[in-house]
């Protein structure tokens, strides 16, 4: 019925006959070899069955006059949830890892122990996820699946009849409970393998050949491990590659994350002021085989795949944050050319106006690609030009990202955090102009308090202010006629950063503790916001060392103070802080 629906197509029922004319013929010449027409087996779908039966096979001639391409021909492991629905693939089974256990069970004590073999590994899998299951839970639901089967009719309970009855009595009536466990029972994870000397696509051949060159033979195990990079060249031996073994083991690695291969997981450097060290996790698993042969579609080789996959996200890429990270994907996989066309893409994007956090984060890319450029054998030399670009723009436009509200300003002064790292790591960023700025931004009424006291606190930290600016700031910012919250987020955006050297300055404290005097009750609790925020993050030992400058403030015994100020709460004082949750602060 399907075949005769289509005949109107012409053109796609013409395809069909050639496509089957060909398959018998592949057919007829195994039986030409020698090979008994009972000992083949064909694998199809059931449209090509009549025509298999009725068409003739092709001729040479005419097989001869066809299109023909240069190819190669591979086999891929196949794991259970791709052979599944779950996985999108439109003939798929909808419960692969249960159809093995009732394969299991037909071939062991019979189909009645499909059931116990069902239930028995779901509860296994339950627990597994943290969840408790007794076994009276599972014989009870062993027994509710028989007397749903018969109910419907049937002689054995199918997997409808297992599920409800797994819900109702191990999942108190909701499949949410189960989910996780049902995945695993009914889909599973089994994943198939490959023989030795199989054939393998040109990707492959490329993973196995660095696999070998790389010496990360052993890390092709199941069993998760470490492995810790040195990108420096190695002067004591002989050969070039020997030398540069980590950087080469890190341009791969790097090579595989961008082409979504699973094999190395990256983690964060443990490592303070400086970029040669790189930190992998290891795991090897058939998955990994079937990302690889997936990874075929976009090159012959990792390098030309990866080069492919880089192109195609930078001409994808619509802001400069998205063509950034392209391009330092491009730098830590050592690959010149996509790293040219990505800054390229960048350079392109950048002429539009962006937010001063992106303009930022985009200029600390590239300044990692600066910084480190020799380490990983890339000429940055390129990349200097728009590094002072977006840096210019990014001075040029804070002062006025600093003209916004409680929730934009601490993207902005994140923003001011790496536009000073900036000026720090780079020769050729003048300091003098951006320290000006700074103190314009401190020194502002018409900008956010937070702000203003951020750049207060980098100023002081790079020793462009002292205790004597310090203080006349303290006591114009947190003074009685300046409202609660602009007080607060002021002192908030100064104690971000530099905090000893604040601690250290007692006048700070006065003013501080002047300030919070001077408050009435509704706008002390507006303040108390903020300054709770600001302390947040402080430790314990800088918390004991506040108390104690308070201590001596109030002209008490500095070690009584701060033990009395680092006690727990109260439940008094609690209750008090528990009002907080409930009173309305407008637009803090």
């Amino acid at each position: 019925e399907l075949r005769i629906s289509v005949e109107d197509a012409t053109l796609r029922t013409a395809e069909n006959l050639v496509r089957e004319a060909y398959m018998k013929r592949v057919i007829q010449g195994a039986i030409d070899s020698g090979i008994p027409a009972e000992k083949i087996f064909c694998v199809c779908g059931a449209f090509h069955v009549a025509g298999l039966e009725q068409n003739a096979p092709l001729t040479a001639e005419e097989c001869s006059a066809l299109p023909a391409v240069e190819s190669s021909a591979t086999l891929m492991p196949y794991s259970y949830y791709r052979l599944s629905t779950r996985a999108g693939y439109g003939a798929g089974n909808r419960a692969p890892a249960y159809f093995h256990l009732l394969w299991n069970a037909l071939n062991g004590a019979g189909i009645q122990a499909a059931p116990y073999l069902y239930l028995t590994h779901l509860a296994a899998a339950h627990r597994r996820a943290g969840n408790l299951v007794s076994a009276a839970e599972v014989i009870e639901a062993v027994r509710l699946a028989g007397t749903l089967a018969a109910m419907r009719g049937s002689r054995y309970p199918v997997l409808a009849d297992l599920r409800d009855a797994a819900v109702t009595t191990m999942g108190h009536g909701s499949f949410s409970e189960l989910a996780v466990a049902a995945a695993a029972t009914e889909i599973g994870d089994r994943v198939g393998s490959l023989p030795e000397g199989v054939s393998r696509t040109s990707v492959q051949e490329d993973f196995y050949r660095q696999l070998g060159e790389l010496r990360l033979e052993k890390y092709r195990v199941l069993e998760l491990q470490r492995l810790d990079l040195d990108l420096r060249e190695r002067l004591n031996v002989k050969s070039l590659d020997a030398a540069l073994l980590d950087l080469r083991r890190s341009f791969f690695l790097h090579r595989l994350r961008v082409l979504n291969i699973h094999f190395a997981r990256s983690l964060p450097s443990r490592q303070e002021g400086a970029n040669w060290g790189e930190y992998w996790e290891m795991r090897w698993t058939p998955e990994v085989e079937i990302e690889i042969v997936e990874s075929s579609l976009l090159g012959d080789t990792l390098a030309g795949a990866a080069a492919f996959a880089l192109k195609e996200r930078a001409e994808k890429s619509a802001s400069i944050r998205e063509a950034s990270e392209i391009f330092q994907d491009a730098f830590l996989c050592g690959m010149p050319a996509a790293a040219a066309h990505a800054l390229a893409v960048l350079q392109g994007l950048a002429v539009d106006a962006a937010a001063i956090g992106e303009v930022a984060e985009t200029a600390q890319r590239l300044s990692l690609v600066v910084r480190y450029g020799d380490l990983r054998r890339f000429d940055a030399a390129p990349v200097v030009p728009l590094l002072e670009q977006l840096y210019r723009r990014a001075c040029l436009t804070l002062e006025d990202a600093c003209r916004c509200d409680a929730k934009a300003a601490p993207a902005v002064t994140t923003a001011m955090d790496s536009l000073n790292l900036l000026q720090l790591s780079h020769d050729f960023l003048e300091e003098a102009p951006w320290l000006e700025l700074l103190e314009r931004v401190s020194d502002r009424d018409a900008l956010n308090t937070r702000c203003s006291g951020a750049a207060m606190s980098i100023l002081l930290e790079r020793g462009a202010a002292d205790e004597t600016l310090l203080a006349r700031k303290g006591s114009r910012r947190l003074s009685p006629g300046v409202p609660a919250d602009l007080g607060a987020g002021w002192f908030e955006g100064l104690a971000s950063r530099n905090r000893y050297a604040l601690i250290a300055w007692l006048s700070l404290w006065r003013h501080l503790d002047g300030y919070l005097s001077s408050l009435e009750d509704l706008e002390f609790r507006r303040a108390l916001v903020f300054l709770r925020r600001s302390f947040a993050d402080f430790t314990p030992a800088e918390k004991n060392d506040i108390a104690e400058n308070l201590g001596e403030i109030w002209g008490v015994n500095a070690l009584q103070a701060a033990e009395a100020l680092m006690n727990d709460i109260t439940g008094a004082e609690q209750a008090v802080l528990s009002e907080l949750e409930e009173f309305d602060f407008d637009d803090i």
